[in-house]
């Protein structure tokens, strides 16, 4: 059965819109925490990925997944999963994705990282990443690239990680791996607000890192 081309697809925020752009042609992908399916019914549709794992802690929330891949006549080349994290996958898949969840979250939902081999990881936290960077260093993934997107008035980090050798520094567990943007000025602005954060702050570390950020501002500067 072919997808229903004659429905318009459900439209990506900036975030996901990035995400979808960072997935690469595979034969199956997982949809950690996929919510209400808009990213899966994309993926699916461009034929980017041929099949995925579509999965949710929440019945309901899979439920509304479910519901958009069969209007748009995509369900036969998913399978859903009503599962915790990582208990979804019980076949070996190429990608997996998580985005919008917490940091900690998703470093907690990654201990179970056995279960998906040597599939690539495309995250997205919205808080606690540099305990995320951490996490995903200790389980033995190296952090290939981070891509920085502002969506609705926020800024969000995507994070691509492979298995492999990897050590990084203090500073740039904190500050980002490889940072980048997909716009030119959306990485200075993310860095300047970061600053700001910090600076409010009584942290003892706020002038190391504030430091950081600004040499990291300063590099960015020279790239564009």
């Amino acid at each position: 059965m072919k997808a229903n081309s004659a429905l318009r697809l459900p439209k990506l925020d900036e975030r996901l819109e990035l995400i979808a752009n960072l997935v690469p042609k595979c034969s199956l992908a997982a949809d950690i925490g996929a919510d209400h399916g808009r990213l899966s019914c994309y993926l699916l549709s461009k034929n980017i990925c041929n099949k995925m794992i579509v999965s949710d802690i929440s019945a309901d929330s899979l439920k509304k997944s479910k519901q958009l891949l069969e209007l748009h006549q995509l369900d036969h080349l998913a399978h859903f999963v009503v599962a915790d994290g990582l208990e979804a996958v019980d076949r070996p898949v190429d990608i997996v994705i998580i985005a919008g969840l917490g940091g900690k979250t998703i470093a907690g939902i990654l201990r179970e990282h056995s279960r998906i081999q040597d599939a690539e990881l495309i995250v997205s936290a919205h808080t606690n990443l540099p305990f995320l960077r951490e996490t995903l260093t200790n389980y033995s993934y190296s952090l290939q690239r981070e891509t920085v997107v502002r969506a609705s008035g926020r800024y969000y980090t995507v994070i691509e990680a492979v298995k492999g050798e990897n050590f990084y520094s203090p500073k740039q567990l904190y500050v980002g791996i490889n940072l980048c943007d997909s716009d030119g000025h959306t990485l200075i602005d993310y860095l300047s607000w970061r600053m700001d954060v910090i600076s409010a702050t009584r942290t003892p570390q706020k002038e190391m890192y504030l430091g950081w950020l600004n040499e990291e501002i300063d590099r960015a500067k020279h790239c564009n």
